[in-house]
């Protein structure tokens, strides 16, 4: 019988991310290779390019050999982050490079650009693409180290919370 319980986000959390995480420690990874692995899938599933972000984090993690789950695990819980910050990422982009004519936002808008320059227009769109990943390369960094950070403060409490249990 399928419980409304196993949708709720705390199901999710307790026996997707934390049993994995735990597992992950059982079978012999750090937690510093954890929270760099963590990190990575993180920073990389921002990337303002919607489907690119388990092939960068397979292309980027492999070569430096980091946990493949993990990187994973976290490139896909930023998701929907990601889809937030596409246009941010997109307008700072835009800012950083002092673009004078900045994409269009609007249906209407577009369409006008599309039928005044055609494959011009095409173009536009693959210049906004490098704009937002201009965007995403000037946070990067910072996301990289704040999840970094955070996770290897997290993981490092849950590895000794399992090597020492409550009431041992």
């Amino acid at each position: 019988m399928v419980s409304l319980k196993q949708f709720s986000p705390a199901f999710f959390w307790r026996q997707r991310v934390m049993k994995t995480l735990v597992g992950l420690l059982r079978v012999g990874v750090t937690p510093e290779e954890l929270a760099r692995a963590l990190a990575l899938g993180a920073t990389l599933g921002l990337l303002p390019t919607v489907g690119t972000t388990t092939a960068a984090c397979l292309l980027i993690g492999g070569p430096l050999r980091l946990n493949q789950v993990a990187a994973q695990l976290s490139n896909y819980a930023v998701t929907p982050i990601q889809i937030l910050l596409i246009l941010p990422f997109l307008r700072l982009g835009e800012t950083v490079l002092g673009v004078d004519r900045r994409f269009p936002l609007s249906a209407a808008e577009i369409a006008r650009r599309v039928e005044e320059s055609g494959f011009g227009f095409t173009l536009e769109l693959g210049l906004s693409v490098v704009h937002a990943l201009v965007g995403w390369a000037c946070v990067a960094p910072a996301v990289f180290a704040l999840v970094w950070l955070a996770s290897r403060g997290a993981i490092g409490w849950l590895a000794e919370k399992r090597r020492h249990p409550a009431g041992t």
